[in-house]
């Protein structure tokens, strides 16, 4: 944790979301592109992505059984997923610096897309598949494929039985948004808000529904809301988008139309910024303290502009993840059990609240450029 902390504070670091990282993507044909040399990464990300190492130098992987590069198959979402664009930056990065040969195949949660992908993968012979795709069914499915092949199978952000999983702490999210609330209503609300308004999104799995459920226990621990309403916020796919989010969030303002101190918590930064914007048009900002997760370009900018401006606006803070070392500690579990090491099914990324107040000491620039 301390070490990804003084990183960041020393890395330059850059749009829409990532649901965590969910976000609408285009639909793309399914493609996969072996990363191995400086040529192939620019090919895949029209250039060769680098990051600051002024702490560690980056040690090359050892290679494979075979006396071959270790090779990783990574399948996931398209760079309209700020999110998951830099998940997959990082990987080609930390791969690149380590000597590991990356194949990507953009599969934006498709089951026709997946499939193709992992026969490409098992064709080449990759030694290790990750997932990217944030859909527990199938990946579920997948992950037997690859057991079947005798390919371990991490997941990033989604629990569905894989070999491996990285990325949140779910119920740390929650916590870490409730915690901050905690401080934030006692100060504004004495202790007691009208209103809690939690995301619900079934189709994510019970895994990141941890970030919703937990938030009423974790406030109660604090504050009295045995007679305070918690609203769920319902969301799916199919209404994953920002026309259709921001009426669901006018159609639950207007249900209370007597609230006037909401607390809402995002399972994302998008969910949380298009509710503060619902609840703006509807003349209501001032009643709503919102927060989210992923410290995306929308989070970024808002607290960026409360600092700078010493003002306080409804959306309050974003869970930092660190997403720009992602590809660093998934390729370091890759190199841990193909050198034989045991490695515990659930590694997770370091996070911190980001706020107007520390907002500038996690990305100086205001910015998650992280590569360039």
């Amino acid at each position: 944790m301390e070490r990804r902390k003084v990183l960041s504070m020393i890395l330059v670091i850059a749009m829409f979301f990532g649901l965590t990282a969910c976000s609408q993507t285009e639909t793309t044909e399914p493609s996969t592109e072996t990363v191995t040399t400086p040529a192939a990464v620019e090919e895949l990300t029209t250039e060769e992505p680098t990051v600051e190492e002024p702490v560690e130098e980056i040690q090359k992987a050892p290679m494979s059984a075979d006396g071959d590069p270790i090779k990783i198959g990574y399948m996931g979402q398209s760079e309209a997923s700020q999110f998951w664009k830099t998940v997959r930056d990082s990987l080609v990065y930390y791969s690149e610096q380590k000597g590991i040969e990356l194949s990507v195949a953009v599969t934006d949660r498709a089951p026709d897309k997946m499939s193709a992908a992992m026969d490409q993968f098992i064709m080449q012979g990759v030694d290790f598949i990750v997932d990217g795709n944030i859909v527990p069914e199938l990946g579920a499915t997948f992950a037997a494929q690859a057991k079947e092949a005798g390919i371990p199978y991490l997941t990033v952000d989604m629990e569905c039985g894989a070999d491996y999983f990285f990325g949140f702490d779910n119920q740390s999210v929650g916590e870490t948004m409730a915690m901050a609330a905690v401080d934030m209503i006692k100060d504004e609300w004495n202790g007691k808000p009208d209103l809690i308004v939690r995301v619900s999104f079934p189709a994510l799995g019970d895994e990141v529904m941890m970030r919703s459920t937990i938030i009423p226990e974790t406030l109660s621990e604090s504050i009295d809301i045995s007679d305070v309403e918690v609203a769920w916020f319902e969301l799916d796919f199919s209404s994953f988008t920002s026309e259709k989010i921001m009426q669901k969030a006018t159609d639950l303002l207007n249900s209370h139309p007597n609230a006037e101190k909401i607390a809402m918590f995002g399972i994302d930064d998008s969910s949380a910024s298009f509710f503060v914007t619902a609840a703006q048009n509807l003349g209501r900002g001032d009643q709503v303290m919102a927060f989210g997760c992923d410290t995306t370009d929308s989070a970024l900018q808002s607290l960026c502009k409360d600092a700078d401006n010493n003002t306080i606006s409804p959306f309050r803070g974003s869970v930092n993840t660190f997403v720009q070392y992602y590809g660093d500690e998934i390729t370091n579990i890759v190199i841990r059990v193909i050198s034989g090491e045991e490695v515990d099914h659930y590694n997770y990324t370091s996070m911190e609240l980001a706020t107007a107040e520390n907002i500038y000491d996690m990305f100086p620039g205001c910015t998650r450029d992280f590569f360039k």
